[in-house]
């Protein structure tokens, strides 16, 4: 029998061991996955949703989540009541994600005032204050995960809207200047940025909608990918990752015999 190495743990810990972690917006199908994951990892995990109270309610049956917490990103006094009764329930926050977020496919000359604020409001300064809700309390601390989400659609002519890039892009300048601002006190922030992800059922109507040149090369991504991908950044493993816009696109990933096939054509 192999004598065990020293200094090898006897028992591999799970990624996010011990770790407490507050999702705003959590009921979507990335949030649902995200969830599962944080737990499967060892996380303990509460979570906001803002209308979908039945469906909330499933999931922290589920999955054996802290009381999940009514909460309206858009508006900071709730954000403040939301931060504390996370902290009061936790004891303590290690990383933070925003999930909420809002897309409306119109042209800006068509949208309304109220739509187009809806989604800046919700997007972007929904994403600001909560990240400003626990700013003191990372800082008190001296550490901190931040994960915040983009999208790939900010980089493509096909289902987006001026407005909803606007406030994705400005996630991910928030996300840059924020970076250099709180990194002395040990605070990371991230962006990931998902392109086509099988959820919904849209498979269909995103595939006719794609370029005939789009190199894809692989399957849709699951929310389970984005899921793990935000579990490495709220983990310790990923400690010298900061001020990243992570893109997770497959357009973007070429088959390797795609020039042989062009060739050939």
């Amino acid at each position: 029998m192999r004598k065990k190495e020293e200094g090898m743990p006897s028992k591999q810990r799970r990624l996010l061991s011990d770790k407490r972690i507050f999702v705003a917006g959590g009921t979507g199908k990335i949030g649902t996955a995200l969830i599962q994951a944080c737990v499967l990892e060892g996380a303990k995990v509460v979570f906001s949703f803002m209308r979908s109270e039945n469906r909330a309610r499933e999931i922290y049956r589920t999955f054996g989540t802290l009381k999940p917490i009514q909460l309206d990103i858009r508006d900071y006094t709730d954000v403040e009541r939301a931060k504390n009764l996370a902290i009061s329930e936790l004891c303590d926050i290690d990383g933070i994600v925003n999930m909420a977020g809002i897309w409306k496919k119109e042209n800006l000359d068509k949208a309304g005032l109220c739509d187009i604020r809806d989604v800046i409001d919700t997007n972007l300064m929904g994403s600001i204050n909560i990240v400003r809700a626990f700013l003191p309390h990372f800082k008190e601390r001296k550490g901190g995960s931040i994960v915040l989400f983009g999208s790939s659609r900010i980089n493509m002519e096909i289902l987006s809207s001026s407005f909803y890039g606007a406030s994705k892009m400005g996630i991910m300048g928030f996300m840059k200047a924020l970076s250099s601002e709180i990194s002395s006190y040990g605070i990371r922030i991230n962006v990931i940025a998902p392109g086509y992800i099988l959820s919904g059922g849209r498979a269909e109507e995103i595939m006719a909608n794609i370029p005939s040149c789009a190199p894809i090369s692989l399957p849709f991504a699951h929310p389970r990918h984005v899921a793990d991908v935000c579990s490495f950044l709220l983990s310790d493993m990923s400690c010298y990752i900061t001020g990243q816009f992570v893109e997770m696109d497959t357009r973007k990933i070429a088959p390797i015999s795609s020039k042989k096939k062009d060739a050939r054509s």
